[in-house]
């Protein structure tokens, strides 16, 4: 009998392996004629699907995608389909990727990170930050199904603004969760928030402080850093993951052979379970995707 039991442990592995995922989040540079040579969108689009090809993405969301990169993509990874919106409003997209044999879309929304999100091209009322604030940022949010498991998620993809101070993103974040992350903890639903947040903790640009951050330093902070705030209701996936994290620890690269700076993230809530924490600093032929790290996670959703 001893080889039955050998036999339903591994086939039990099987079935959970089968239930994780890899979902990233992608800042994958819009399409700007600045950018010359290897640099250009259209050299770089193959890099990036490689990558996504090479580690195996599930569903990931991006930020800066044009029309013309999400079209491209789209064309490189026909086993995707995309969700999300670019508009004339916008200089860039912030919509998700999803394996089409793998999830669905049951439910999907975009809307602005303003005061009147439901207004297109809005930006927050506050006139100093209308001022400060360059781009109309949004945010795409769905509600996915897997296939596999019959489990479902919301998850939230944006990019927060660059510029003016921290209250900006603070604000900004707010919005996504009055609008759906609120809600959805309080139906009980596993959430995950990715994006370029343009922002990082004080002082905790280094693996060893952002450990030794507390739950009461996380309190402290929140009402003016915009990871704080996140993190009083989702966890930072590279904390929480069972392995330990793997590539560089900073995202940001501005084309700079060494990291700048860490503001991309993959958030959770708490009941779900981050196999693999992963910054990807793949160079395909030598070259760089973009000028932002993607950073992948390994996913599983409580039963």
């Amino acid at each position: 009998m001893k080889w039955l039991t050998g036999l339903v442990v591994m086939l039990a592995s099987i079935v959970a392996q089968g239930e994780s995922f890899n979902l990233a989040t992608f800042n994958v540079r819009f399409s700007t004629g600045a950018d010359k040579g290897e640099l250009n969108w259209v050299r770089r689009v193959p890099r990036m699907a490689a990558v996504v090809r090479r580690h195996g993405f599930d569903v990931f969301g991006i930020q800066e995608g044009s029309s013309n990169i999400v079209a491209a993509l789209l064309r490189e990874l026909p086993d995707f389909a995309h969700a999300g919106k670019v508009t004339s409003l916008t200089a860039e997209g912030v919509g998700v990727f999803y394996r089409r044999s793998r999830f669905r879309v049951v439910e999907e929304d975009f809307f602005w990170l303003s005061d009147t999100p439901d207004v297109p091209g809005s930006r927050p009322r506050n006139p100093a930050w209308r001022k400060a604030a360059k781009w109309n940022r949004n945010a795409t949010a769905l509600l996915l199904e897997d296939k596999t498991s019959g489990r479902r998620f919301r998850y939230v993809n944006t990019h927060l603004n660059h510029k003016g101070p921290r209250e900006i993103k603070c604000f900004e974040l707010d919005v996504i969760f009055r609008r759906v992350i609120d809600a959805a903890r309080q139906r009980g639903e596993c959430v995950v928030l990715t994006g370029d947040m343009n922002a990082r903790f004080p002082d905790a640009d280094t693996p060893e402080a952002l450990r030794a951050l507390s739950a009461e330093n996380i309190v402290q902070l929140a009402p003016t850093n915009p990871i704080a705030r996140v993190m009083k209701t989702l966890k930072d996936s590279y904390l929480v993951s069972e392995t330990p994290p793997q590539g560089p620890f900073r995202t940001l690269t501005s084309w700079k052979d060494e990291p700048i700076s860490r503001i991309d993230y993959v958030f959770v809530s708490p009941e779900m379970k981050v196999r693999r924490y992963a910054v990807l600093d793949d160079r395909i032929d030598g070259q760089l995707p973009s000028d932002h790290y993607p950073v992948m996670t390994t996913l599983e959703l409580p039963e």
